[in-house]
């Protein structure tokens, strides 16, 4: 039975109360990713970050577009698995620096 969650902006404690932008969607819908795997980048005036999947499954559906603002905790997508890929009691998503054009 397939289940589904909110991948959000991830928290990152030293942005806390910046604006963001999602610049760039790396993964298209109904494409599949797993823990680590880059899903958009994200910038503010502190820098640029990935938004990393923390869990496994298919994207189902974008729901901001590239260049939409954007804040900490914001579902950006969503994620369709099953139960025992869902990353209880984790964080749904991570944020990595980017410090290279991607």
């Amino acid at each position: 039975m397939p289940f589904w969650y909110h991948i959000p902006v991830p928290v990152i404690p030293e942005c806390s109360g910046v604006e963001f932008r999602l610049t760039k969607w790396l993964v298209e819908e109904g494409r599949g990713f797993h823990a680590g795997t880059p899903l958009a980048i994200i910038e503010c005036q502190l820098g640029r970050f990935a938004v990393l999947a923390n869990g496994y499954g298919l994207v189902g559906a974008k729901l901001v577009t590239s260049g939409s603002s954007v804040q900490m905790r914001m579902p950006i997508a969503t994620a369709i698995t099953d139960g025992e890929a869902i990353p209880y009691g984790k964080p749904y998503s991570l944020a990595e620096p980017l410090t290279d054009q991607v």
